[in-house]
C-alpha cells in the first residue's frame, strides 16, 4: 500500500501480522488503531507516515514484536504505549529524522 495519500484513519483487526512495508509512505495517515489480534508489526510498516499523530492498541493487545524501522520518520508521533506482553523491538524501530 505504498504512497497512498487518501487514507487518514486506519483500524486494523482480524489479522495477526501487519506486513513489512504495509503502510510505507502513506503520508496522510493521522491515526492507527490496532486490535488485540495483532501480535507483530513488520519492518517499515509505518515508515514515513509523516502525519501520524495517534497510534493505539486494544487494551487486550497481544503485540509481542515491532520490526526494524517500523516507525521511521513518523515525525508527528509523540508517544506510543507499548502493550504488556511486548517481547522484541527491531533495530531503529522508532526513529525520527528531521
Amino acid at each position: 500500500m505504498k504512497k497512498h495519500t487518501n487514507i487518514t484513519d486506519v483500524i486494523i483487526e482480524n489479522i495477526n501480522k501487519i506486513g513489512d512495508g504495509a503502510f510505507y509512505y502513506c503520508e496522510e495517515i493521522k491515526s492507527v488503531s490496532i486490535s488485540s489480534s495483532v501480535d507483530t508489526i513488520g519492518n517499515l510498516s509505518f515508515a514515513y507516515c509523516s502525519n501520524l499523530t495517534k497510534f493505539s492498541f486494544d487494551e487486550k493487545s497481544k503485540l509481542t514484536t515491532i520490526g526494524k524501522y517500523a516507525f521511521l520518520s513518523c515525525i508527528k508521533l509523540k508517544s506510543i504505549s507499548i502493550p504488556s506482553l511486548f517481547d522484541s523491538i527491531g533495530q531503529y524501530a522508532i526513529i525520527v529524522q528531521v
